[in-house]
């Protein structure tokens, strides 16, 4: 790898180098403009930093044109970049964040100098930090019932043994730990088949309405809902019934769970006006499906992070009513798959609004 890239920058930057070579169809390539035509920001420069020339990527993300003197130190002076600038060897060095990009650096020698290939990993980085963060929240979701399931067996084979009443008690304990284990258990594998089938085509049709009816037959009593239908909604529209059935009852099961009545379930045809952009010309046309509550609202700094996983508005309120934390990161990737989006619109004391966006066009791939 290291030869190679010595070889061929050594060849583009030649100054007896052809500006142009032929292909096989007599083709004129431009081989000195191949650096500039990649993505990653590449810099060569000596060991006091200086920089003898850089490609556009590296120009632009550097913003070496405002620069009185392009200098290597002048972007980044981290010790490890200053050494690996001294050193007869290829070199990886992670730099970290440099306009908010987190850059690995690949220092290797060419001639006196040093050609410096610079690889953006945030996304990487990202990645990462999710997955931690995911293993953290995982670990702290089932530590919690199972420490309440160990403390009750601990009871029962104690002070409990010949307590009936006690007994009942702590098996009621444990009843609702384990169900509320299988829940997240449940939403997690929920979860995982909707992202594994994110990328594939929707080939059935649904009756939206018939699914939100059929939803609303199975409210606790004394909820109220009042379901408002406009007439240019389509009958049917391209969908997955069983996961827009969960769209419906998650966000359903939130009002209930979250929220005070009256509630209120719109359906309406509207124009996007991401919609265009989004999924085509011709599919601006959508429906959008709300679930609006009269409850307390929510704060405008937790609304961005209401669908990650595991994130709570109040942790406490949620374990309470048995949530998983899961529900909205569910209808996320639901509404993802069928080239819809979820809109949240609340204001705090005045209660919330769910919009479900969904296309009413047909080959939804």
């Amino acid at each position: 790898m290291r030869s190679f890239l010595q070889g061929l920058f050594a060849s583009l930057l030649s100054d007896k180098a052809p500006p142009h070579r032929k292909t096989a169809e007599g083709e004129a390539l431009p081989i000195r403009k191949i650096p500039d035509l990649l993505p990653e920001p590449i810099l060569l420069a000596d060991k006091f930093g200086d920089i003898a020339w850089a490609n556009r990527a590296a120009q632009r993300q550097f913003s070496l044109s405002a620069m009185k003197r392009w200098n290597l130190f002048g972007i980044n002076r981290d010790p490890e970049l200053i050494a690996a600038m001294e050193k007869d060897e290829a070199v990886w060095v992670e730099l970290g964040f440099i306009n908010q990009a987190y850059f690995f650096v690949y220092a290797v020698p060419l001639g006196k100098q040093k050609l410096l290939i610079f690889r953006d990993m945030a996304e990487a980085k990202n990645i990462d930090r999710m997955r931690r963060d995911f293993i953290a929240n995982i670990s702290h979701e089932f530590k919690t019932p199972l420490m309440s399931l160990g403390g009750s067996l601990e009871t029962l084979q104690s002070s409990a043994r010949q307590d009936p009443i006690a007994q009942e008690k702590f098996l009621a304990i444990m009843a609702k730990q384990i169900s509320r284990m299988q829940r997240l258990v449940t939403d997690l594998l929920s979860l995982s088949h909707i992202e594994m089938a994110e990328h594939l085509p929707i080939k059935g049709e649904v009756n939206l309405r018939n699914l939100v009816e059929l939803a609303i037959e199975n409210l606790p009593e004394g909820f109220q809902i009042q379901v408002i239908w406009a007439d240019d909604v389509p009958s049917d529209i391209p969908g997955e019934e069983e996961e827009l059935s969960k769209v419906i009852r998650n966000l359903l099961d939130n009002a209930i769970h979250y929220a005070k009545p009256p509630f209120e379930i719109q359906a309406k045809m509207v124009n996007d006006p991401t919609g265009a952009t989004r999924y085509g010309e011709n599919t601006a046309s959508m429906v959008a499906l709300s679930f609006k509550d009269q409850g307390l609202g929510i704060t405008k700094e937790h609304i961005p992070r209401l669908t990650e996983r595991f994130y709570r508005v109040d942790p406490a309120r949620s374990q309470e009513v048995g949530g998983t934390g899961l529900g909205l990161a569910i209808v996320k990737h639901i509404l993802h798959r069928h080239r819809g989006s979820l809109v949240i619109e609340s204001e705090w004391g005045k209660g919330s609004t769910f919009i479900c966006y969904l296309p009413c066009h047909k080959n939804v791939t």
